[in-house]
Formats: C-alpha cells, sequence, structure tokens
C-alpha cells in the first residue's frame, strides 16, 4: 500500500497526524508532500497549527464529507496526475453559484 493511501485511511479513521507521527507509523519523511497529494486529488484535509512552548507544529485532519455528497473517486496511484477543485465540486452537487 501506497504511503499516501496508508495516511487516507489513517485520517478517514477521524485521527489527526503530525510528521513525526508519520515517520513513526508510516516511515513518511514528507508528509506535506503526501497530503499535498491527496489535497489534489480532491480531500479536504485541514492544517491544525500546536504550539507547544517554544515549539510550533503542524497537524493534519481529514475533514468528512457531508452526508449525500459523495467524495472523491480519484485512483489516488495517480494522485499527481491533475488537480481537483473540491470547493467547485461541492458547490456543483449542492446547485450553488460559483
Amino acid at each position: 500500500m501506497s504511503q499516501a493511501k496508508e495516511i487516507l485511511t489513517y485520517l478517514e479513521s477521524g485521527k489527526s497526524l503530525t510528521s513525526l507521527e508519520a515517520i513513526s507509523l508510516f516511515g513518511c519523511d514528507r508528509l506535506a508532500s503526501r497530503i499535498d497529494e491527496l489535497r489534489q486529488a480532491g480531500y479536504n484535509i485541514v492544517t491544525d497549527t500546536i504550539k507547544k512552548g517554544k515549539k510550533t507544529y503542524g497537524s493534519y485532519r481529514l475533514v468528512m464529507v457531508p452526508v449525500g455528497i459523495q467524495p472523491p473517486e480519484q485512483d489516488i496511484t495517480s494522485l499527481r496526475s491533475e488537480r481537483v477543485s473540491p470547493q467547485s465540486e461541492l458547490k456543483g452537487q449542492l446547485n450553488l453559484p460559483l
């Protein structure tokens, strides 16, 4: 299983993920790149800024899609091939003006 798929499965379980956790859990030392690939595939992943003392780091989490709206069905093995705009896709499904 690719790192992107493993990370997506982990985020889909409702957990958040930091770079240190990604290294420990998946051997992924470029979490920001994998997150960017997932975002390009249409997944809504947000970054929360965590401050502990003098240290600041990011924690990523997946924002689940509301009931009745289909998540992206792009094969994440070809993540780098095209960019999907989840906002325009979501607005189109809700019949809202862009």
